[in-house]
């Protein structure tokens, strides 16, 4: 996630890091003044300051405009343009963009009026963060101390997966088994062992204890403790064989479904 860039309080020359591609710039009481000289003015963002468009989702512009119809900003081949409601009052404006695509830093310029002579007042001018949106979550995200990383064990995965199956008339469902069957048995196994065997676990179940003869339950906890280090000696070849099997399992389903192979049934 991206940090907001906003440039305000311009109170001299020195914070004016804005370039002006037509007519005049200047400031005046925190406010970037531009004005057009003969055409009308554009602004464009400093050359120093690297903007990853993928990275906002809009950008905000507080001025007041002593006359004009439309302001309109550019970025690369995209342009956004809004009405200007009212001259001589402060407005703000929120371009929502969409750079599809793009990649890489791109400049932003901004043409406050599209009159030739009327003066703008800008006061700030904002790029706003896309937002990054988590689904929720199925399990325990948090356990103990927030800065411990062996005390998260963090599971997303649906509860439960529906498929809607066509039945012919005067069909009939009955028990069987394939070979699809035992492609999704051996993933389900492989994912469970890769789960049972992970680091978070092992430290759950006994990993932060000091003493483990001290009580029935962390006697009982060492036990559990020593089958869950056993597993976990082997994480990584379960991880490696459960990615492989997840990889073949969708690639396998999907063959099926779209009807280039066929699920041979066993029983």
């Amino acid at each position: 996630m991206a940090t907001p860039i906003v440039w305000r309080n311009f109170l001299s020359e020195d914070d004016i890091t804005w370039g002006i591609l037509r007519g005049r710039m200047g400031y005046r009481k925190g406010d970037l003044i531009v004005k057009g000289d003969g055409s009308t003015p554009v602004i464009v963002s400093p050359d120093a300051q690297q903007i990853e468009w993928a990275r906002y989702e809009a950008v905000e512009i507080q001025m007041l405009a002593e006359g004009g119809r439309e302001i309109k900003i550019r970025i690369g081949n995209d342009e956004f343009k809004q009405p200007i409601p009212s001259a001589g009052e402060y407005h703000d404006y929120r371009f929502s963009v969409d750079i599809g695509g793009v990649r890489g830093s791109r400049p932003l310029a901004i043409m406050p009026t599209d009159s030739l002579t009327d003066a703008v007042a800008i006061r700030s001018i904002q790029l706003v963060p896309r937002k990054t949106n988590f689904p929720g979550t199925a399990g325990k995200l948090y356990f103990g101390k927030s800065d411990e990383y062996r005390n998260v064990l963090y599971a997303h995965a649906p509860s439960s997966l529906n498929f809607d199956v066509a039945v012919p008339q005067n069909g009939r469902l009955h028990f069987g088994i394939g070979v699809g069957s035992l492609v999704l048995l051996v993933n389900i196994i492989l994912l469970t062992l890769y789960l049972l065997s992970c680091h978070s676990l092992r430290h759950l179940i006994g990993g932060k204890l000091d003493c483990f003869s001290c009580t029935v339950t962390n006697r009982g906890r060492h036990g559990a403790w020593k089958k869950a280090s056993f597993l976990n000696e082997r994480h990584m070849l379960y991880a490696w064989c459960s990615l492989i099997t997840v990889g073949f399992a969708d690639f396998y389903v999907r063959m099926v479904a779209s009807g280039m192979i066929k699920d041979f049934r066993i029983l």
